[in-house]
């Protein structure tokens, strides 16, 4: 991705930023995952909050449990074919597409010599489909993921593990995500947290904090910063 904004950067008070993944980096709607594999399904919201907010699936996202075992606990749970739930699996995959302004930001940040880390709660496979996939996760200094820690937001445990293992100063760090219980984990650490919305929104509280001012280059960067400079 050829992004390279002008960046006008004077001394900011934080000197990392941590990203959640679904919802934030990559487009993640659960929804839509549902009616692609399951077309017939009387309530598609309801079966999506069966499967994804079950606790079945959290014990995935932790790698507590193989593919294997959360189909068969999936198809009973949800009462789907498993051969159903299998498709879901390769489904999230493709549905989890980059947020274009999103990655914008991460490439100014980084020219900035802001510091870039990941939480997310994402299980094995698709954790690592992405970070073969995608080339501008090579930006990040570390990425804790659930499933190779084998701990889940908003458990505070996983946040002082990313801490103990990156050895990041929390008053000089910031947290994003879009659910609100994942931020309050992070603030009872000294973290810094913002609620994202979409990029520009999340820009904009980040720019006063940071006292930055981003100079867009093209119309992708002059999206993000909403033509607000």
């Amino acid at each position: 991705m050829n992004t390279r904004p002008i960046i006008d950067f004077s001394l900011a008070p934080y000197e990392n930023v941590i990203f959640d993944f679904a919802g934030v980096l990559f487009e993640c709607d659960y929804l839509k995952m549902v009616r692609r594999v399951f077309p017939a399904a009387h309530n598609h919201a309801e079966l999506a909050d069966k499967i994804f907010k079950s606790d079945v699936f959290v014990e995935y996202d932790k790698d507590l449990i193989d593919q294997e075992e959360l189909l068969l606990k999936l198809s009973s749970l949800a009462l789907c074919q498993l051969k159903d739930i299998e498709n879901l699996i390769e489904v999230i995959k493709e549905y989890l597409v980059p947020m274009e302004e999103s990655i914008l930001l991460l490439y100014a940040l980084k020219e900035m010599n802001i510091k870039l880390y990941g939480l997310t709660n994402m299980p094995k496979e698709i954790y690592d489909h992405l970070i073969k996939k995608y080339e501008f996760l090579k930006l990040f200094e570390h990425i804790t993921s659930s499933s190779y820690v084998k701990l889940a937001k908003p458990d505070p445990a996983i946040y002082q593990k990313l801490i103990s293992l990156t050895g990041i100063d929390v008053t000089k760090t910031i947290f994003t995500d879009d659910r609100v219980v994942n931020l309050h984990p992070a603030e009872k650490l000294g973290v810094k947290s913002i609620l994202f919305k979409d990029a520009n929104q999340f820009l904009q509280e980040l720019r006063g904090m940071m006292n930055i001012n981003f100079i867009p280059q093209n119309d992708s960067e002059k999206r993000v910063l909403g033509n607000r400079n």
